[in-house]
């Protein structure tokens, strides 16, 4: 395994009803999210990656919207299988823009409402200066272990800083 992008990949189940790629970027994340589910909602606030995305995934059931993830809850309303947060900006693109940790961590709180029990939020955070904003809003999410399990995977022995895995699975 290279990387926490890696290992989030491994926990995506086979076979879903619903997921939500939070992040869709130009799509990558997003084709694997589409091959295992039956229908993806994915956000994204740039629309050059999204028009891209939208190619890579034209033979899919996917939605894909032109908005913040913090508006999810506007676009879906239960029954999600899984959500992937692949934060931090994209890559190849504008560096100033970037994932921010307020609409990051409200999406988080208004994704687990939508998920159904058992269901999965995969988050992969990065450790450049933006990125350490978003780790620290993680370490303070305070869920409660009665709404969902929260597990941090960090690469101790990798070089150059390496990204985190988070996984919440909603009880």
């Amino acid at each position: 395994m290279r990387s926490a992008l890696n290992f989030v990949h491994l926990l995506i189940p086979e076979k879903m009803d619903v997921a939500i790629d939070a992040t869709v970027g130009r799509g990558r994340d997003s084709l694997l999210l589409a091959q295992r589910s039956k229908k993806l909602i994915g956000f994204e606030i740039q629309k050059e990656a999204l028009q891209e995305a939208a190619i890579l995934l034209r033979d899919y059931d996917v939605s894909l919207y032109n908005h913040c993830h913090s508006q999810m809850d506007k676009f879906v309303k239960s029954g999600v299988d899984l959500i992937m947060f692949n934060l931090g900006y994209l890559p190849g693109g504008d560096k100033a823009l970037c994932t921010d940790p307020s609409t990051t961590e409200l999406a988080i709180r208004k994704g687990l409402k939508l998920l159904k029990v058992g269901g999965i939020i995969l988050i992969v955070a990065y450790t450049h200066s933006r990125g350490l904003e978003e780790i620290k809003m993680l370490e303070n999410l305070n869920i409660s272990q009665k709404e969902a399990d929260v597990f941090r995977f960090i690469h101790h022995n990798g070089i150059n800083q390496p990204p985190q895995a988070w996984v919440l699975v909603k009880k």
